[in-house]
């Protein structure tokens, strides 16, 4: 049995229940929360225009067409700048002038016009997505590179209070980047990736690089710790010698030292460029390749972008286990050389690096030799070195001045022997 304290719009009072009647409806809401304020001209013609343009029913659901619709309008009201001093909620996925009201829409464009003069009000975040969409298609900049400094104060000011809107921008400037091959701007926007491929860079350029960063590359990439080896710790400078010249061997073929020496395979997959924005591009990119570093780029081909890098995953550190063996049967094959200590386990290589580093060992046994060598060749004439002596006395003696000449006979002049004292008488 129910109490009647479920019934709607019933109230107690003493002696039992009884049912009133629901307040009559509102009709006029006046000046509150709910009624939209007065428009200026532009968004009154920006509403009239939908109401003449509207949308299919399955407009919502084709990204495509959602992003030409919205950034034809965001063209059109690309100067308008509003000064409404209220801040309308708004909330919504992938949000468009469509989606707001009147007291949206005032609230929108004065945020965007206090952004221009680099001010940053509290606003949800639905709004600073309609911004950073605008961004992307360069509206509100003169340049890209304009662009990309407002989206980067964007991020700045709103992506720590709101995680989502941090990885988002983090992807649409790398994208934005490559879109505008804005090349000044890679050290900065790929800071991660160009960290990540550091290593695996030095190595791809192994002719070039210095033995130093070419062995700690190495070292690190392939999980090789040389202050644990004995071998290393006995000869460390006939080592890395051993180490860099096998290296560059293998390096002389890219892919070979890449697939069979590192076993690192690169990807090439399909980029879509801003995803998760609503964006759509003019015209197709023409075909080139943006290259980021020696081993990551984009390629445009077709209309199409595609981004070509090895899987993050295997550019940690460590994760190169070809050629840490590669370094460990050096390690062997130099204790054996040069009569080392402490025999270790040989080692299963790919083809090609047995003769690389037999051929390394053989080089640097040479160069030690031809140094020793010089060292016995060289002597040292002790009878010169008085001529030698006496020339450059002769010298300086035509440089002094007769001051300086006698001054010099005088303080090499041999002091007059003192007397002694007469007896008394």
């Amino acid at each position: 049995m129910s109490d009647g304290s479920q019934r709607p719009f019933a109230t107690r009072f003493a002696g039992g229940w009884t049912r009133v009647a629901p307040p009559p409806p509102r009709t006029d809401l006046g000046p509150g929360l709910f009624a939209d304020p007065p428009l200026p001209a532009p968004l009154a013609d920006l509403q009239r225009w939908w109401r003449t343009h509207p949308l299919p029913p399955d407009f919502r659901g084709d990204p495509g067409r959602r992003a030409r619709d919205f950034l034809r309008q965001a063209h059109l009201m690309a100067d308008f700048e509003d000064d409404f001093d209220a801040v309308a909620p708004f909330h919504r996925y992938w949000p468009t002038y469509r989606d707001m009201d009147g007291a949206q829409l005032r609230t929108y464009f004065s945020f965007r016009a206090a952004v221009r003069r680099g001010e940053f009000p509290a606003v949800p975040l639905s709004y600073v997505f309609v911004l950073a969409y605008e961004l992307l298609a360069g509206i509100g900049a003169a340049r890209p590179a304009d662009a990309l400094a407002r989206l980067s104060a964007l991020e700045d000011r709103y992506a720590p209070r709101h995680p989502p809107l941090a990885e988002h921008l983090a992807r649409w400037k790398r994208d934005f980047v490559v879109r505008c091959n804005l090349v000044s701007a890679v050290g900065t926007v790929f800071a991660g990736e160009l960290a990540r491929d550091r290593d695996l860079c030095t190595l791809a350029g192994a002719a070039e690089a210095e033995d130093g960063a070419l062995f700690a590359a190495a070292c690190r990439f392939g999980g090789f710790d040389p202050s644990r080896s004995a071998g290393v710790r006995a000869a460390p400078d006939r080592f890395r010698a051993v180490a860099c010249r096998t290296l560059r061997a293998l390096a002389k073929s890219r892919t070979f030292f890449f697939s069979a020496c590192l076993r690192l395979h690169p990807r090439c997959d399909r980029w879509n460029l801003f995803a998760g924005a609503l964006f759509a591009e003019r015209a197709p990119q023409p075909d080139h390749v943006f290259e980021i570093d020696a081993v990551r780029c984009f390629r445009f081909e077709a209309g199409e972008c595609f981004h070509l890098r090895f899987p993050d995953r295997e550019l940690a550190a460590g994760r190169a286990r070809g050629l840490g063996e590669i370094l460990r049967e050096c390690d062997r094959r130099v204790r054996l050389a040069w009569h080392i200590p402490g025999t270790l386990k040989e080692r299963t290589l790919p083809p090609g690096a047995e003769k690389a580093i037999a051929q390394a060992i053989g080089e640097v046994k040479a160069a030690e030799a031809r140094a020793k060598a010089a060292k016995r060749a060289v002597k040292i004439d002790f009878g010169t070195l008085a001529g030698i002596r006496r020339d450059a006395e002769a010298t300086c003696e035509a440089l002094l001045s007769e001051e300086e000449k006698a001054e010099r006979a005088e303080a090499l002049a041999p002091a007059p022997a003192a007397r002694e004292p007469l007896p008394p008488p």
